[in-house]
């Protein structure tokens, strides 16, 4: 999956995804959110960060950003997590 907005060189894609993966949870949704009527799609997000028990979600997505918050996962642009961390 490529993200133009990141202007990643590989090799900063390959450390990038690496990193990730080191650090990631990986979790399978086990429950079902309807949150999101206006992109559906999204509410995968939300289904995993209530899962993981996620301290934020990172995103870009208009729809999950204009939440600000759900069920204890504050949601934040990448911006403003690089900046308030």
């Amino acid at each position: 999956m490529e993200y133009p907005k990141l202007k990643l060189e590989e090799k900063q894609k390959t450390e990038f995804k690496s990193l990730i993966l080191d650090n990631a949870t990986f979790v399978q949704p086990t429950i079902s959110l309807e949150v999101i009527k206006e992109d559906p799609s999204d509410n995968i997000v939300l289904e995993c960060a209530v899962i993981a028990k996620a301290n934020f979600i990172v995103t870009g997505d208009k729809h999950l950003l204009s939440l600000r918050e759900y069920k204890g996962t504050r949601i934040v642009s990448p911006s403003s997590f690089m900046t308030n961390q």
